[in-house]
């Protein structure tokens, strides 16, 4: 959370200086039964105080408000859904593709663009670190890696799979970022664990901010080399953390770690989700993955959700 500074309510003062009050003319015995109880009750008052007072707060209320209202104006009878399973995830982008006639491309430089929007808006700065796969959730990176540049910020993308295995809508948006000469490093398999987590680790020493684009929500069964090492080197470097989607080596549907044998996952401060929040986010231990989570429009139309067909049944 940001630095900010609030101020104590006159109510909240005179409702301590009644506190004293009260204490000092009873038994010494209920005295102290009281003033643990009323203490308690003062510090839940304060950190309401602070949070409701902390800007990052204040914008996430604003935010979800703000995308409620949206829905309801915009929907009529349709119904977003607020959570989606691995399955309807799918089931978005495939119908959004084949039926809605949207370029897959477009909707990843609508999901990148908007994981930017609210990286600024959190006030990112110093030098941004995109970790990223081979996959969709990697070319989410590489779009984030180009609107950050264009923005000014300093972005140094890191990218664990050889650049030849890169395809469709990632390798597309790989090629703009090779061509307009962004800072690439690749990473090979020929490297050790070891080998792998110290470089990983030199690269975030320099870091403010990691966006981990690793891994998306289609992952399940073993988290394979060399994911575990890159994860651990994420969870270890002294940065702020933002998860594209969900945070790599979750699992979408359970919220807990895809690897039952090697439980890694990523840390975040904050997950940047697409078009609804992910079915294992409701299992509140997932937020010691997820951090806070904001879900990103990526331009999907409403209509698709007026038959229901990509609701949990």
């Amino acid at each position: 959370m940001g630095n900010s500074v609030f101020s104590v309510p006159l109510w909240l003062i005179s409702a301590l200086s009644i506190r004293e009050v009260i204490l000092n003319t009873l038994p010494q015995t209920q005295r102290l039964v009281l003033n643990f109880a009323s203490e308690r009750l003062c510090v839940s008052l304060l950190l309401a105080v602070a949070l409701a007072s902390d800007p990052l707060f204040l914008r996430a209320r604003q935010h979800e408000a703000t995308t409620e209202r949206t829905v309801q104006q915009a929907g009529g009878d349709t119904v977003i859904p607020k959570v989606m399973s691995r399955d309807e995830v799918r089931n978005v982008d495939r119908r959004a593709i084949n039926e809605f006639g949207i370029p897959g491309v477009v909707l990843m430089e609508n999901a990148g663009r908007g994981c930017v929007d609210w990286l600024e808006e959190l006030g990112v700065a110093g030098r941004v670190v995109i970790c990223a796969g081979k996959g969709n959730n990697g070319g989410d990176g590489f779009v984030i890696a180009r609107h950050l540049e264009n923005r000014g910020h300093d972005v140094r993308v890191m990218l664990f799979a050889d650049p030849e295995t890169l395809r469709g809508d990632a390798q597309i948006n790989y090629q703009i970022i090779e061509r307009a000469g962004s800072s690439i490093r690749t990473f090979d398999e020929s490297l050790s664990d070891d080998e792998l987590e110290s470089a990983v680790d030199d690269e975030l020493s320099e870091a403010d901010w990691v966006v981990d684009a690793l891994l998306g929500t289609g992952t399940s069964g073993l988290i394979r080399k060399p994911f575990p090492a890159i994860i651990n080197a994420i969870n270890r470097a002294p940065t702020r953390t933002m998860a594209i989607d969900l945070p790599s080596g979750q699992d979408c549907d359970s919220g807990l770690p895809v690897d039952a044998d090697n439980p890694v996952v990523v840390k975040a401060d904050f997950t940047a989700t697409f078009v609804a929040r992910k079915l294992g986010f409701e299992d509140p231990a997932s937020s010691a993955f997820t951090g806070q989570v904001r879900v990103i429009d990526i331009g999907v139309p409403h209509a698709m959700f007026q038959d229901h067909r990509t609701q949990r049944r």
